[in-house]
């Protein structure tokens, strides 16, 4: 009489060990996973760092500077396009300090800009000032909050 017992016990003991053991072999290699991500995201932003400080010279120049910035943290990111901006003297026009080749506008383009190409945008980038609210890098600016 006890036997069948015992054994649909048995049975149902190596069924759920079975099933806690693959939901926990599961998470382990989600873990692994998330550890291995971090681990390159820290790595990408040890060498922007690291590039950054043995870029730092006496000499260098704040056009060096803001490309190493902008090209590091392009890396960092892993994204295609970025530029750098900062305040006028006034404090009323972001001014672009750095543009990289593949930076999109982040502002309104006007009609007559849109045709631009190749050294003529990068020339309308680089003399383009923003005003706060104006496009997505005004408004961030203005708001002081991330879209």
């Amino acid at each position: 009489m006890w036997a069948p017992i015992f054994g649909l016990l048995f049975v149902a003991t190596a069924v759920a060990f079975f099933v806690i053991h693959r939901r926990q072999e599961r998470r382990i290699e989600a873990l692994r996973r998330s550890r291995d991500k971090i681990e390159r995201e820290e790595n990408r932003v040890f060498d922007f760092l690291h590039g950054l400080g043995t870029a730092l010279t006496p000499t260098s120049g704040p056009d060096e500077l803001n490309a190493l910035v902008v090209e590091g943290a392009l890396r960092v990111l892993e994204a295609q396009g970025g530029a750098l901006y900062r305040a006028d003297k006034n404090g009323a026009r972001l001014v672009p300090q750095f543009v990289s080749l593949e930076c999109p506008a982040f502002f309104e383009v006007p009609a007559g800009e849109r045709t631009l190409t190749g050294p003529g945008w990068q020339a309308y980038l680089h003399l383009r000032s923003v005003a706060a609210g104006e496009g997505v890098l005004g408004e961030v600016w203005r708001t002081e909050e991330p879209l």
